[in-house]
């Protein structure tokens, strides 16, 4: 059990460890990183639903791929022609996916204590926070960093041309020299996430016990 679940439904609370708060200051060498994304039915959070979550840790400046997980999620939605040619996963697949409760719990799990890389967090954010309220009844604890916002920080400093198109993943990958990826798949995503991180902060030309969370964003929710 999560030191997050003890304390919300009060079970072993005098043993529970203290949740995890990240501060701007904290070095980023110090800090438990997982690049996190999301294969979702649509982008409304009110009315889509996670469909697959991809996993993939940052440890030591390198990125294990053995210990990357990706999931598939078993939605109460029926997917449409679209959904199924963007991502290729279909109903049957689905079907055969893990359960809603089973995904957050997992989700839970494998961030707590992390700080997660995403790329817009912002999307990821709305849809695990919509997916705690209905199984949980509450949102979680979260804390993110975020390879869009440190990449138009940058190109703002520069005051390079800034565009929706110029801040895509696969185009921010392009600009590193990074190669070119399979998109619409979330443990790919994920990974594709973690490397553009990792090349970010090797923009930075400084010592790595030097780089805090500021320096790579942070952002911390309640809800």
């Amino acid at each position: 059990m999560f030191s997050f679940i003890k304390q919300l439904f009060g079970k072993n609370s005098k043993a529970s460890a203290k949740i995890w708060r990240p501060v701007a200051k904290d070095k980023l060498i110090e800090a438990q990183l997982i690049a996190v994304d999301f294969e979702t039915t649509g982008l409304d959070p009110d009315q889509d639903e996670i469909i697959s979550m991809g996993f993939c840790p940052i440890k030591n400046s390198a990125i294990p791929l053995a210990d990357c997980i990706h999931l598939v999620v078993n939605t109460e939605r029926n997917l449409t022609s679209e959904n199924v040619a963007i991502h290729g996963l279909t109903d049957d697949v689905l079907s055969a996916g893990i359960s809603q409760k089973q995904a957050l719990m997992k989700f839970i799990e494998l961030t707590e204590n992390k700080i997660i890389v995403a790329h817009h967090h912002n999307i990821e954010r709305a849809f695990i926070q919509k997916l705690a309220n209905k199984i949980l009844g509450t949102p979680i604890p979260l804390s993110f960093s975020d390879t869009h916002y440190f990449a138009k920080l940058r190109m703002e400093r520069k005051q390079q041309p800034i565009s929706q198109e110029s801040l895509r993943l696969f185009n921010l990958r392009e600009q590193q020299g990074l190669p070119h990826y399979k998109a619409h798949n979330a443990l790919e995503d994920a990974i594709s996430t973690a490397e553009l991180y990792l090349a970010q902060k090797a923009s930075l030309n400084t010592d790595e016990d030097k780089i805090s969370l500021k320096d790579m964003g942070l952002f911390n929710y309640k809800n």
